[in-house]
């Protein structure tokens, strides 16, 4: 589809990185302005009550889902990137 738009000759695996580095630049620059771990959850009115169902996401349960997305994108637990993903990204200052 990619390439009817704009003619460009791209593989999936190309695309992927492509996400990952523009996923993983945007966590950087976050860690370079100051971010920390604890920044990484929801409202407490998200996480204090249930919703009109009944359904309810608890503290654990999101901070599991959080570790997973990290390490799904290849960062420790906590969201930080390390050297080498930097490094295979691109991502490195000069």
């Amino acid at each position: 589809m990619l390439n009817l738009i704009t003619g460009w000759d791209t593989t999936a695996g190309e695309l992927r990185l492509a996400a990952a580095r523009i996923v993983s630049a945007k966590k950087l620059f976050n860690i370079q302005a100051g971010w920390q771990p604890e920044e990484d959850t929801l409202p407490d009115r998200l996480l204090e009550r249930a919703l009109d169902n009944d359904a309810r996401l608890y503290r654990d349960q999101l901070a599991d889902l959080i570790k997973a997305y990290n390490r799904h994108l290849g960062w420790t637990d906590e969201g930080w990137i390390d050297q080498h993903l930097l490094e295979r990204l691109q991502l490195m200052e000069d």
